[in-house]
């Protein structure tokens, strides 16, 4: 772990003395205490084993202080089981939540059974990570420095969770706290996300945004700077990592054929409207007679007013 809180003296070389449990559903395992180290490095008896089943999803990680009368928490991180890679020694470096600047370090390896590797690729993951936001709307006061505290309310189907708050700042930066994963139902179609004001008695909308799904990249990050919604220019930056099933890898596919499909419609509409004005421009150009009109833009229509006519 590095950049560990103080939560001892200080005094004569008096910081914390730091330990890390692990816990997995009801197991829990803890390091040895390492004295007086705001940088410790565990060495010996830090490595465990636990027996994973389908109700795991998360492996939960606490540095603690350690005490005669009472520990105190130094911060928390947690690995999603279900977005780590399997059968092979992964390294992690994660800020902790709570714990100001520090992070922890560690190697994972998950080999789940071929039936649970089964039920993972049967089940569609999103991973969000909510960065920032830029000129984001005051509703504060303004006064000595009195901005808008925004925090973001991220949402997919029914499942919800919300960064910390971030105080008096109009353009935030999340570092912790701001990773969440969702399961991907079939009838779930958007990520949505909503940046608030938060305020003692009722808060505040700061504008919202929508990801839909097919737009994400399969098994990579993807960021997205998206335009807030009645969030007066308002932007938020989101990186989503997608790790879909094959039927969402081809639904996701399918939407986005529609997409190209409708936007490839809309080129081809214009063209066509480009091509019939030339073909009327050149019949236009070949009449002697005059007989023939071609339709005119409106600074055209106020260009033959002001000559008195076509020439």
């Amino acid at each position: 772990a590095v950049n560990l809180m103080n939560k001892d003296t200080g005094m004569f070389g008096d910081v914390s003395d730091p330990y890390v449990v692990v816990r997995l559903g009801e197991v829990e395992h803890r390091t040895p205490t390492i004295d007086n180290n705001l940088n410790p490095v565990w060495r010996q008896d830090n490595y465990f084993s636990f027996e994973v089943t389908l109700s795991h999803t998360e492996v939960e990680f606490k540095v603690m202080n350690a005490n005669y009368i009472k520990d105190e928490p130094l911060g928390t991180t947690t690995m999603d089981l279900r977005t780590t890679l399997r059968g092979e020694w992964h390294n992690y470096t994660l800020r902790l939540r709570d714990g100001g600047s520090a992070e922890l370090d560690f190697h994972a390896y998950f080999r789940p059974t071929e039936y649970h590797s089964m039920v993972l690729d049967c089940v569609t993951v999103v991973c969000v990570r909510v960065v920032e936001a830029r000129n984001l709307m005051n509703k504060d006061t303004g006064i000595l420095g009195d901005v808008s505290d925004p925090y973001v309310k991220v949402r997919l189907g029914s499942t919800e969770h919300t960064t910390p708050t971030i105080d008096n700042n109009l353009n935030p930066v999340w570092d912790v706290g701001n990773e969440f994963t969702f399961v991907v139902e079939d009838e779930d179609g958007a990520l949505e996300l909503d940046v608030k004001n938060h305020n003692l008695v009722r808060d505040d909308p700061l504008g919202s945004a929508r990801i839909e799904l097919h737009r994400m990249a399969s098994e990579e990050w993807t960021r997205f700077n998206e335009k807030l919604t009645d969030g007066a220019g308002g932007e938020i930056l989101v990186d989503c990592y997608l790790k879909p099933t094959e039927i969402r890898r081809m639904k996701n596919e399918v939407a986005q054929a529609r997409v190209l499909e409708a936007d490839l419609a809309k080129k081809a509409a214009g063209l066509a409207h480009q091509v019939q004005e030339a073909e009327y421009a050149k019949k236009w150009l070949e009449d002697i007679d005059g007989g023939v009109k071609m339709p005119m833009s409106m600074e055209e229509k106020e260009w033959e007013h002001a000559c008195g006519g076509r020439n």
